[in-house]
């Protein structure tokens, strides 16, 4: 079994967005990474199960919802999500126990480095799917 654990930050736009909008553009940018992996051959020689982890219950609700609801910005974001993705693939996790948030928790590059790896790898066994719906609605 392969377990390939990324987290990426990324520095919000000027023009401002809520939280939960900010939280949508890291579902995107998690669909891009693995369209990345993919296109790159990194993981196309494996048969590869993807799961996408968020801390925002509201991204999920979006994703579980009619894109034609949303206004704009969410329908257009949400409608690439579930172009390369399917609701039940994305799962929550607390923001206490998301890796990908150890960058904005003010922690120094030496705590990053340290806090990142060994975090996740924990995590890893702890947030593993043991079902088809981690979060039903």
């Amino acid at each position: 079994m392969l377990f390939i654990s990324d987290a990426k930050s990324k520095v919000t736009p000027a023009k401002p967005l809520t939280k939960p909008q900010t939280e949508l553009s890291g579902a995107v940018l998690a669909i891009k990474l693995v369209r990345w992996l993919t296109m790159a051959k990194c993981l196309s020689p494996f048969s590869v199960q993807t799961f996408y982890w968020t801390d925002a219950t509201t991204v999920l609700h979006w994703l579980h919802g009619d894109v034609n609801r949303w206004k704009t910005f969410v329908a257009n974001r949400v409608a690439f999500v579930l172009d390369h993705s399917s609701p039940v693939q994305w799962r929550h996790v607390g923001t206490t126990e998301n890796p990908a948030d150890c960058a904005t928790r003010g922690l120094t590059l030496i705590e990053l480095k340290g806090q990142s790896g060994s975090y996740a790898i924990k995590a890893i066994d702890r947030f593993r799917p043991r079902t088809p719906w981690a979060l039903k609605y």
